[in-house]
């Protein structure tokens, strides 16, 4: 799915960014928190779920954190064509895990 390549490339970007601030000395693992509010929730809980130790803290605000079902639940069937149906592919569960 071209937009589950998408999402991993923000994904890749954020984590380039956190490990290129701890790099600079300017924070820590310790210190350093993501954020994301709506589909930036999810980014930031992938970013926290592939790099678990880059990240003291994620903060998830209306998040769609459930893909297995987020079809099937209020306004999901309309981000079918961004984040895939897992009823019609599972590839797109093992591209989300990296």
């Amino acid at each position: 799915c071209p937009q589950t390549r998408v999402l991993q490339d923000a994904v890749d970007d954020v984590i380039t960014a956190a490990e290129y601030l701890i790099s600079l000395g300017l924070t820590s693992s310790s210190q350093l928190a993501i954020l994301g509010g709506g589909h930036g929730a999810l980014l930031a809980a992938i970013c926290v779920q592939q790099r678990p130790e880059l990240f003291s803290v994620m903060v998830g605000q209306s998040g769609v954190y459930d893909l297995l079902n987020y079809s099937r639940l209020g306004s999901g069937h309309a981000w079918v064509r961004e984040y895939g149906d897992v009823r019609e592919s599972e590839r797109m569960l093992s591209e989300l895990h990296g």
